[in-house]
């Protein structure tokens, strides 16, 4: 009884840890496409802000809205920061779940 009970656990854990390494699997996709999207809010900000500057520089936007666009492509930068900080938190976890840790 005790051996067949031991299998039956060893039979979980084993479904257990399948499940927790496809978990971290999925983390560390929606991680990399959380990169990407954060790339491409940077992309906008970045242009937005020179879009910004030039209309400044020929006094056709106030400075507040020069500030915003700046604000705005700060916040990208962080967002793209952050994304990039968690993918590397997903890909050690993916890698200790898989056992290459």
């Amino acid at each position: 009884m005790e051996v067949r009970n031991a299998e039956l656990e060893l039979v979980q854990n084993e479904r257990l840890l399948t499940m927790e390494a496809r978990q971290a699997a999925l983390n560390l996709r929606e991680g990399y496409m959380l990169i990407g999207s954060a790339r491409l809010s940077v992309e906008h900000a970045t242009e937005s802000l020179r879009v910004m500057r030039q209309r400044y520089d020929l006094q056709m936007c106030s400075l507040g809205d020069l500030l915003d666009a700046y604000a705005q492509w700060q916040r990208a930068e962080s967002n793209l920061i952050e994304a990039q900080t968690q993918y590397k938190i997903h890909e050690t976890e993916y890698l200790r779940a898989t056992g290459n840790l």
